[in-house]
């Protein structure tokens, strides 16, 4: 301790001053060769399974018959740097009542949903991906 080599106080009463406890003076951390595999082996599937997060990791590593808790798996996989790798939003229009009719040449188009609501079909598909043409024209 800095505080022992500048003055003539003994360890107890450095610790008692500083709040720190003898035990945790001494304390000498060791790596675990366990720790470092099971790391090692978190990276491998993480990079073979991009989606999954710690929780799906852990369930993969305990079917491979290593006894570790999730407190552990979180600990080496946030210290490996690892995260699921969010996916990226899908742009949206602003103008959501662009989906509704769309007037293509001389046609008038429409959503499913319009469908549905013009012609009362509930057996239409849904979702707005498919288009049908409502009122096609007469030519003169």
């Amino acid at each position: 301790m800095v505080m022992r080599e500048s003055t003539t106080i003994s360890e107890r009463r450095a610790c008692l001053l500083v709040g720190l406890s003898r035990t945790v003076l001494h304390y000498e951390s060791t790596a675990q060769p366990e720790n470092e595999q099971l790391q090692a082996r978190l990276v491998e599937l993480a990079g073979e399974r991009r989606r999954f997060g710690y929780r799906r990791l852990h369930a993969l590593v305990r079917r491979e018959g290593v006894q570790a808790n999730h407190k552990r798996i979180y600990r080496l996989y946030s210290d490996a740097g690892l995260s699921v790798r969010r996916r990226k939003k899908r742009k949206r229009p602003a103008n959501p009542a662009c989906f509704q009719a769309k007037v293509f040449g001389s046609q008038r188009w429409g959503s499913n949903s319009v469908i549905r609501r013009a012609y009362g079909r509930s057996n239409a598909p849904r979702g707005s991906k498919y288009w049908h043409v409502l009122t096609p024209t007469v030519s003169d």
